[in-house]
C-alpha cells in the first residue's frame, strides 16, 4: 500500500505496450492497489462508465483514439477522477501537460518507479483546499460557525 494511505484504492491503467502494463500493474498491486489494466481508449471508457475509480493512467499514444482523446472524453462526462499520463513522446507530453486536463500529472517514459509512486500518493491525497474558499468561523462558545 502506499505510504501513507490506509485504504485500496481502484485504479485503471491504459496502455498498449504490454510490458508496461504489466509493470504498472504489478507496481500498483504491491503498493496495495486494485488495477484494472487496458490496451485501447475505448476498452478503458467502457470500464470508466461501469466502474468507480480512483484514478486513471494512461499513454498518449494509444492505437485508434489517442490518451488525450479519452482525457478530453472522461472529462466532457463529467468524470473528475485524477489522471496520471505517461508517454514517450516528450511534444505529446508537452501538449497534454499545457491543456486543462483537471487534477492531473505528466510523466516521460522510461520512467523510475519512485516518479510513479510519488505522482500516484500525490494524485490520491485529498485535493488542498482552494484559496478563496472561505471557511466556517467557530462561534463565540466554540460550537459551531457563527
Amino acid at each position: 500500500m502506499t505510504p501513507g494511505s490506509d485504504t485500496s484504492s481502484k485504479i485503471l491503467v491504459v496502455d498498449d505496450d504490454p510490458q508496461i502494463r504489466k509493470l504498472l500493474t504489478d507496481l500498483l498491486t504491491h503498493d496495495g492497489h486494485e488495477v484494472d489494466a487496458v490496451e485501447d481508449a475505448p476498452t478503458a471508457l467502457k470500464l470508466l462508465l461501469r466502474h468507480r475509480y480512483s484514478l486513471l493512467v494512461t499513454d498518449l499514444e494509444l492505437p485508434g483514439t489517442s490518451g488525450l482523446e479519452l482525457i478530453h472524453e472522461v472529462r466532457g462526462r463529467g468524470m473528475s477522477l485524477p489522471i496520471l499520463v505517461v508517454s514517450g513522446n516528450q511534444e505529446l507530453l508537452l501538449k497534454a501537460a499545457v491543456q486543462d486536463l483537471g487534477r492531473a500529472e505528466c510523466i516521460l517514459k522510461p520512467f523510475g518507479i519512485d516518479a510513479i509512486r510519488a505522482s500516484v500518493a500525490r494524485l490520491l491525497a485529498p485535493p488542498p483546499e482552494r484559496s478563496g474558499k472561505a471557511k466556517p468561523k467557530p462561534a463565540p462558545n466554540g460550537k459551531g460557525p457563527s
